[in-house]
């Protein structure tokens, strides 16, 4: 039989405190006891997640991923205690990087940032989190500065990445890094889209770029109430 583990005292936790708060104890118990409590949502302040050996691997990772889905901060930070303390998947890109997808998604990018910068080879996963939520929470020069990241890593930024992006290039007035997010837009075919050519008419207008505004608009196949009034058309 397991026994109970004092997470605070784990050497790993003491040199991230900000992102895991005052110790916890974990009881091992099924993981699929676990997983049905996140299906059914009980992920309130006094839920504790199970202890989960490396034979559950999988499904640990499937309770992170449950835990984005739901936005369950808690029930995910004591999940990577349970990572961080056991030893699993601790050198896992692909867990860290559905580590970063829980806390971005639960707006706490700090301790995104945290894991982040512990991932060796972050996936598209990843950094469309983090351009995503730095974006959302005004950091827009670390929006662009991770949305480079993925232009050097070679990776394809998804539509929500590139709504994000170009709200940073906005925030910063940010008109040459507008015009690298279009040329990303026509490369990956997403000119058709209506949003992101909003988004991109809007950029250039509030870049004091008209002409590149124009050509936006000229080449929209279709058009909706909020083309016609964005400010400065």
């Amino acid at each position: 039989m397991q026994q109970d583990i004092n997470i605070g005292q784990s050497p790993i936790l003491k040199r991230c405190p900000s992102c895991f708060g005052t110790a916890n104890l974990f009881t091992p118990t099924r993981c699929s006891n676990a997983i049905k409590m996140i299906q059914t949502q009980q992920t309130t302040d006094d839920v504790m997640i199970p202890l989960l050996l490396p034979t559950n691997f999988d499904r640990l990772c499937l309770l992170l991923h449950k835990c984005m889905k739901q936005k369950a901060l808690r029930p995910g930070k004591q999940l990577h205690a349970v990572l961080l303390t056991s030893g699993v998947g601790v050198n896992d890109d692909n867990v860290n990087s559905k580590l970063v997808g829980v806390y971005a998604s639960c707006s706490d990018l700090k301790s995104a940032e945290w894991v982040f910068s512990e991932t060796l080879n972050p996936n598209v996963f990843a950094l469309n989190w983090m351009v995503s939520a730095s974006a959302f929470h005004g950091l827009y020069s670390d929006a662009v500065g991770y949305f480079q990241l993925m232009q050097e890593m070679k990776m394809s930024p998804n539509l929500y990445t590139l709504y994000s992006v170009l709200k940073a290039c906005v925030g910063l007035m940010d008109v040459r890094n507008g015009k690298e997010v279009h040329a990303v837009v026509l490369r990956k075919g997403f000119d058709d889209d209506i949003l992101l050519s909003n988004d991109l008419i809007d950029m250039y207008c509030k870049c004091e770029n008209l002409r590149y505004a124009r050509k936006v608009f000229d080449k929209m196949t279709s058009r909706d109430v909020i083309t016609w009034t964005i400010s400065g058309h």
